[in-house]
């Protein structure tokens, strides 16, 4: 779309080295997911920052590492913090389209099944409630003692990590921490135990740590690999330990859309040359209302 009206834009080509790649063109405007083309930007390819007029962050991840830079010579506009992307892309997104990715990649049927859900921000909020409401049992895992509490009041059992999966059939993680599943995890989990991530990056899951633990490895189906651990268990890790709905390319269903229009809205306002400070900027209000009206104006007429 945005290339339809005249603009430039480069995603980096193939997948090797592809930050590079992307800022080898110079950009003036940076969309990231996490932070990481503006860390080698700002790291690696420091002649190219006289370019940029301004970024965007579309990440929690990338939201938190942004905080923690002081030397931003221009300004970054952050979404993921706005009021609509948590609320409606991050737990309804998300959370319907990590189930459907489970079920088109598993053939799995998933009521009466019971899944541990580790994190309970928006995103595990989301997946909670969509995995009840598709009929299974669910548990959270959550270290932060306020959404744990959360959790409780929602109905949720909310046991601890090693405890859990020694019953559950399936685990999402929704945390964007490195090894929220450690392959020592496992040495006690139930067998046949399926591990989702749901989170950024594909880094959730010590994928590596299940390989060099496993005697044998079965590709079941695509993005479906099982592993046979010493102990005579079967892990199970779908996409290969990274976000199951990006790597199915199917995103989140319709709440995505919104993600969207306040992204263009966001860029189209930079575009327009603001006088914005260095560093990080909230989304606007403008910029939110704007997008959540024209959501509302799609919506209607689906209903008629």
């Amino acid at each position: 779309l945005i290339r339809s009206l005249g603009v430039d834009v480069f995603t980096g080509g193939d997948l090797e080295d592809r930050h590079m790649q992307a800022l080898d063109s110079s950009p003036t405007l940076i969309v990231d997911v996490g932070f990481e083309l503006l860390d080698a930007l700002l790291g690696r390819r420091r002649d190219r920052v006289p370019h940029v007029k301004a970024g965007v962050e579309i990440a929690r991840s990338g939201s938190a590492r942004l905080r923690e830079r002081s030397d931003l010579p221009f300004p970054v506009v952050n979404i993921n913090d706005g009021r609509l992307k948590d609320k409606v892309e991050n737990r309804h997104g998300v959370g319907e389209a990590i189930w459907q990715a489970v079920a088109m990649t598993t053939g799995m049927h998933l009521a009466g099944r019971r899944v541990l859900v580790v994190g309970y921000g928006p995103v595990g909020r989301g997946l909670a409630s969509y995995a009840r409401a598709a009929g299974m049992a669910v548990e959270v895992c959550e270290e932060d003692p306020v959404r744990r509490l959360f959790a409780h009041y929602d109905g949720y059992p909310t046991p601890a990590l090693e405890e859990a999966v020694t019953r559950v059939a399936m685990v999402v993680t929704a945390t964007g921490r490195q090894d929220t599943i450690h392959v020592n995890h496992l040495l006690r989990a139930r067998d046949g135990i399926v591990l989702v991530n749901a989170g950024h990056g594909g880094n959730e899951i010590d994928v590596e740590g299940i390989r060099k633990a496993a005697v044998h490895r079965d590709h079941v189906a695509e993005q479906v690999a099982r592993y046979r651990l010493e102990s005579g268990r079967a892990v199970t890790v779908l996409g290969d330990g990274h976000p199951l709905n990006i790597v199915l390319n199917s995103g989140s269903p319709e709440p995505v859309l919104l993600h969207f229009a306040v992204l263009g809205l966001t860029l189209e306002w930079l575009a327009s040359g603001p006088q914005l400070r260095p560093g990080e900027v909230l989304v606007t209000d403008d910029i939110e209302n704007r997008a959540a009206q024209l959501a509302l104006d799609a919506l209607q007429n689906l209903v008629g």
